[in-house]
């Protein structure tokens, strides 16, 4: 990616997360959004998000495969999107001068030539693992009509900074429950403990003692992993520094 199609990629960044904040007012925390690669395409039922203004400016929405509108969970997830689309909407007829609507997602099967650049929002309020996808005509548009801005860095104090390279004990919460001591003791080989959580549950991140981050369980060439939906508040983040 270019410096200047990475400014413009920025501009759009934070306005979906402007826009998260406005659908939002109550979240605690905002997602991250970071560039995604193609290869992660698959799997994805896509829905085409279109503005009513902006011809030109079409954003491609990737959910998990087999994302149900009619289940009252994913129901949810979309009516969430629909808000956070028209608080999108709001957001671009400030900058562009005029007034924009979002329109109705629909449902479509997506070229994967036709995209110019892709995102990975992390953040489960509005569904684990959510792409929005940018096409060509959307990437010049945003190139010609927002304002660009620099790529977010971080600041660091020079004392922060020499921490950066230590290294910290990272682990994952998949479940947990109070248990007797009594049934503990009766615990034997081929003993199965039953926890109150679904395979698809977000799992802790904690870093050094100290929750930071929320995400799905993924396999990594064969390994788990965990994908990132959520950072928490940064201070966790800090605390978990020190």
């Amino acid at each position: 990616m270019s410096q200047p199609e990475a400014r413009h990629i920025a501009a759009l960044s934070q306005l979906l997360i402007n826009a998260f904040a406005q659908a939002n007012p109550t979240c605690a925390g905002l997602p991250v959004i970071v560039p995604a690669s193609p290869a992660e395409l698959d799997h994805r039922q896509w829905y085409l998000q279109a503005f009513d203004g902006l011809p030109d400016l079409q954003l491609f929405v990737g959910v998990l495969e087999g994302t149900d509108e009619t289940d009252t969970a994913n129901r949810a997830v979309m009516e969430r999107l629909g808000a956070f689309f028209a608080a999108f909407a709001k957001l671009l007829s400030k900058t562009v001068g005029s007034k924009v609507a979002s329109l109705a997602l629909e449902s479509v099967n997506l070229d994967p030539e036709s995209v110019s650049d892709l995102l990975l929002v992390r953040d489960e309020d509005i569904g684990s693992g959510l792409f929005v996808a940018i096409s060509a005509e959307g990437a010049e548009w945003l190139a010609n009509n927002i304002p660009a801005v620099e790529p977010a860095q971080p600041a660091y104090s020079p004392v922060l900074d020499a921490l950066m390279d230590v290294e910290l004990p990272v682990s994952v919460l998949l479940a947990s429950k109070e248990i007797p001591l009594r049934e503990v003791m009766n615990w034997g080989a081929g003993t199965i403990v039953d926890f109150e959580a679904d395979l698809g549950d977000p799992v802790d991140v904690i870093v050094n003692g100290q929750v930071v981050a929320r995400g799905s369980v993924v396999l990594v060439d064969g390994n788990y992993g965990v994908r990132v939906t959520k950072v928490l508040a940064s201070n966790g983040m800090m605390d978990a520094a020190v």
